[in-house]
């Protein structure tokens, strides 16, 4: 999801709220902007785990309490891959029972050391699977959704327009991106100001000593 708002700090709090209504955890976060060093809005990043038939719900939310100007939803259908995986757990399992039967049974130490050798081999190999299909479960109970939250003055709004609307707003935008711009030069000068005059005494100094 990519959204708009206004009210930067109000959503980020009712995001967060409403994920621990739904049950979900923020899996990481990020905010940037609006620094010393830059001049310009905030945007956040999250990545969220939502329980998988909340998802929706969650979504909705978002989309009522902010403006949605991008969304995009992939899935992956996993079911050959975990059926698969299932299987040659299941097929491990029998094979470690019968090395543990050869293991009690083995009566010299050539056989002791390479059954115990495949044994370990196998629980390996099912302790990887069973991490595999731990990580599927985990990804099937839970949706990941990914918000990015733009802080904007004005609210970008897709609605049909005619030429002459279009052409409107576009001008509108315009008058208002070159009166911010100005806005912005202003304050920088004003900001300046304590360092133009020191530059302006260092520079009468100079000429002072220059003359001299």
């Amino acid at each position: 999801l990519r959204a708009q708002t206004k009210e930067f700090d109000a959503l980020m709090e009712k995001v967060d709220q409403e994920i621990k209504k739904v049950g979900g955890y923020i899996e990481s976060s990020s905010v940037s902007g609006n620094s010393y060093e830059y001049d310009e809005n905030r945007y956040a990043e999250l990545t969220v785990r939502v329980p998988s038939g909340k998802s929706e719900e969650f979504t909705k939310f978002v989309s009522e309490n902010s403006t949605i100007t991008n969304k995009e939803i992939t899935t992956e259908d996993v079911t050959l891959s975990y059926v698969d995986m299932q299987s040659r757990v299941s097929a491990l399992e029998t094979e470690k029972a019968t090395l543990e039967r050869l293991l009690a049974g083995a009566t010299t130490m050539a056989d002791v050391i390479s059954v115990q050798e495949r044994l370990t081999d196998v629980i390996y190999e099912i302790e990887s699977y069973k991490s595999q299909l731990r990580t599927y479960d985990n990804l099937i109970d839970y949706t990941t959704i990914t918000i990015r939250i733009n802080e904007v003055e004005r609210v970008d709004i897709v609605e049909e327009q005619t030429v002459w609307e279009e052409i409107g707003t576009n001008l509108k935008r315009g008058f208002e991106n070159v009166g911010n711009a100005f806005v912005r030069f202003f304050v920088f000068l004003v900001s300046s100001v304590p360092y133009l005059l020191m530059i302006a005494a260092y520079a009468a100094v100079v000429i002072v000593i220059v003359v001299i």
